[in-house]
Formats: C-alpha cells, structure tokens, sequence
C-alpha cells in the first residue's frame, strides 16, 4: 500500500531494519541506560525526517509549520516511532523488523490519515 507521503508499510519496515543493522553499540548502550537526552536527539530526528516527508516545501524557520489537528497527528506519529524504537532497543530486538514495522504502520493509522 503505496501513500503520497512515502509513510507506507515498506518505509517502516526498512526504519526498523536500518536501525537493528546500524545503530551504534555507544547509541544502545546510552538507550539502555535511559539516557533522556539521547532520547529527546532520536525524537526530535524522528520528528525532521517525517515533517521533511509529510510537507517537504514548509518554511523550515517557522517553529511550527503544521496547524491544528495536523500538528498533534505529526507529533504523534513521531512519539510513536520513537517509542517503539527505544522499547524495541530496549527488548533486544525481539520482534523482527518486519513484525515491528507492520505493527508501526498499524498503530499510525490515523495519524498518517490526518497527514
């Protein structure tokens, strides 16, 4: 299931298989030792990448280029993604990315529908 965005089930999949493949020991390490900044840098990457994808010609200087519900459902998206990451980090990669990936663009639902 292809979306304009690019937010379709493949982008999350490869997310996650990107991230166990390349994430640093020294970044899943920090994860482990519940480092909050480390976290607020992965949320806030998280939350570039997928503003670049849902409105790619926004004013970059502009603190808060989506309006309304759009705003909380891109916030959310990120919360999300970035939950799941640090959990599944955290759980030692349990999941395999494609199960963790279908389960990422399942519970985004209605946040990407709003984007």
């Amino acid at each position: 299931m292809d979306e304009p965005n690019g937010l379709d089930e493949n982008m999350f999949i490869s997310l996650f298989r990107m991230w166990k493949e390349h994430t640093p020991v020294s970044l899943v390490t920090n994860i482990n030792n519940r480092d909050r900044k480390i976290r607020q840098i992965i949320f806030r990457s998280l939350e570039y990448v997928i503003s670049e994808l849902v409105q790619p010609d926004s004013e970059a200087k502009k603190p808060f280029p989506l309006e309304g519900l759009d705003y909380y459902a891109q916030r959310s998206l990120s919360s999300t993604l970035h939950v799941l990451l640090t959990e599944w980090t955290l759980r030692e990669f349990r999941e395999t990315p494609e199960e963790i990936g279908r389960l990422a663009f399942q519970l985004t639902s209605s946040m990407r529908a709003l984007l």
